[in-house]
């Protein structure tokens, strides 16, 4: 597999060192690549730049930082970059004469945020964007891409970005990945990571919201809506507690109770996995490159796993140690929803992941 990196119709391919990563919660993919010596012509940063293997791009974006590093054996230029979505992370929504977008919709509201940074948006099968939004503002020092996924987490949309550094409205993968991973005779994974944490796991979890005045079953009124949920694999006491984001109602607020009990224990469950290559399958030029946000079947029964878990980051390695190969990041699918805006009803699709990894194993 040819790893290039064209710039300027220039194509660079020595490189003796090579890491991508994309990851389904940063939205920027990033890559450094190295070589020995001095790179002709030379590159600069703010070039823009496509990395490509096998010339199917995997990052189309921008020139980070580039870096010589001397010793008395050997000179090294790095080249580091990230997609083209870098500039929404990182920049202000100064250009705007308003700081409203009250009255239109979030991929209108995107399209309008990315135009000016020359990025693309691209609303992915299955979004539902939802009803024009009647209060869209934005702090003028907020940075373009913090406000766009606050706008997008009431929607219940995922942002990320795609190999061509496209802006993407999605939603949690459906999709399976070419391949599934399996240790043992006749499996692809050739060094297992499990990881099971509790840190961030309550056994008690309330969600407060204040409304207006609300008549209740009993014929009582409230004016503080509460909902809860419980994690029985937390064995002491551990509550948690929130203020919701808008005004709930009881139903709602249940909802929201149970996302952030089913989200926080998706998050705790993480498996990495690494196989050899870039690519997953049988096919033309060896199958389809490993990606993100695919359900993918694990099997690690040293780890305990046989699960189906959603591939949440992706990184791409090739050194003159151990060659080429992918490190994927699993979870659960509940470690990657976006929090349920106000009228959605929550899944209750985690009862079996609860089951099977919530209590003392």
């Amino acid at each position: 597999m040819a790893v290039t990196l064209e710039i300027n119709n220039q194509i660079y391919s020595r490189w003796t060192e090579v890491r991508v990563t994309r990851s389904l919660k940063r939205a920027c993919a990033a890559f450094e690549i190295a070589t020995p010596g001095e790179i002709d012509p030379p590159i600069l940063p703010f070039a823009s730049c496509t990395l490509a293997a096998d010339g199917e791009p995997v990052i189309a974006g921008y020139v980070d930082v580039v870096r010589i590093e001397v010793s008395a054996r050997e000179t090294r230029t790095r080249v580091v970059g990230r997609s083209k979505t870098a500039d929404l992370i990182d920049c202000m929504l100064v250009p705007f004469q308003t700081n409203q977008f009250s009255g239109s919709a979030l991929d209108a509201i995107a399209r309008a945020v990315a135009a000016p940074f020359g990025v693309v948006v691209v609303v992915g099968p299955g979004v539902v964007v939802g009803d024009p939004f009647a209060d869209a503002t934005f702090e003028w020092s907020e940075p373009a891409f913090r406000f766009l996924n606050r706008l997008a987490k009431q929607r219940g949309v995922l942002l990320t970005d795609d190999e061509n550094g496209n802006l993407v409205l999605a939603t949690l993968g459906t999709a399976n990945a070419p391949a599934a991973l399996a240790t043992g005779p006749g499996g692809n994974v050739f060094q297992a990571h499990g990881e099971l944490a509790g840190q961030q796991r309550y056994s008690q979890y309330v969600i407060r919201s204040q409304q207006g005045l609300v008549h209740t079953k009993n014929g009582q009124v409230a004016t503080q809506i509460e909902g809860q949920a419980a994690d029985g694999g937390v064995p002491r006491y551990r509550p948690w507690g929130g203020i919701a984001e808008s005004a709930l109602g009881t139903e709602e607020a249940q909802t929201r109770a149970g996302w952030e009990q089913a989200h926080r224990l998706g998050g705790s469950i993480r498996a990495t996995l690494s196989v050899p290559e870039w690519r997953a399958g049988a096919g033309a030029n060896g199958g389809q490159l490993w990606r993100i946000n695919q359900l993918v079947e694990c099997t690690v029964p040293r780890l305990g796993l046989a699960d189906t878990l959603l591939i949440g980051a992706v990184d791409f390695h090739e050194d003159g140690e151990g060659g080429r190969r992918t490190e994927l990041t699993c979870a659960p699918p509940s470690a990657f929803t976006p929090k349920p805006q106000p009228g959605k009803a929550a899944g209750t699709t985690w009862a079996g992941i609860h089951h099977q990894h919530g209590g003392h194993r």
